[in-house]
């Protein structure tokens, strides 16, 4: 039985801190698939404290206004697109995305996604291909809002994925740092951003 006695309140909750992703889909992604991918960031981003809030941006910008605004603070414009070389890939590691700020003192900049590859990595290893994708996102998300260089030895934000890291995606336990949770925090909304420019990062197949 339970023992009955004085009942604590439960601590308060901090108030959530939010970002914006416009989203424009140039891949043939299934609309299921998406919702679910997007599932999979939203809970990564909130296990760190921060709300993702989705706008869907078709090709067509007259059927979202607010896809027509220039980018706010915090805003992410993200793009899931096909991986299409230029010329002939030398046996390298292919990037899974790519992203770029815009302002670093305001959080908001680009994102790329390669559908195609995101696609290739869950055959290879056996994953659902929308949490492949839902990771990838997280990431170059994480590289807008991070300071430069953005890339860490263990966790989300690691350069490069291998067995490790995706068995944990597969187990939602891959996961921001705490600091690297603490840094978003202070950073959206505005506080104690640098406003240094970033370069170009992103991740990579294994």
């Amino acid at each position: 039985c339970f023992a009955h006695g004085k009942v604590r309140p439960e601590p308060a909750r901090p108030e959530l801190r939010s970002i914006t992703v416009k989203l424009y889909e140039f891949a043939p992604i299934r609309r299921p698939t998406l919702l679910r991918a997007e599932a999979q960031t939203d809970k990564i981003f909130r296990d760190a404290g921060i709300l993702v809030k989705w706008t869907h941006c078709s090709t067509d910008s007259e059927l979202h206004p607010a896809c027509l605004d220039a980018l706010a603070r915090d805003e992410i414009a993200l793009r899931i697109v096909t991986y299409r070389p230029l010329l002939p890939e030398r046996p390298i590691r292919l990037r899974l995305g790519l992203a770029w700020k815009l302002d670093g003192a305001r959080g908001n900049g680009f994102a790329t996604v390669y559908y195609n590859l995101a696609v290739q990595v869950a055959s290879t290893r056996h994953l659902p291909l929308s949490v492949v994708l839902g990771h990838i996102i997280a990431h170059e998300i994480g590289h807008v809002l991070l300071p430069h260089p953005g890339h860490s030895p263990e966790g989300i934000m690691r350069a490069q994925f291998g067995e490790y890291e995706w068995q944990l995606a597969r187990l939602q336990r891959l996961r921001f740092t705490p600091k690297q949770a603490e840094v978003l925090r202070r950073f959206v909304g505005g506080f104690d951003r640098g406003s240094a420019m970033a370069a170009p990062q992103s991740a990579a197949i294994p």
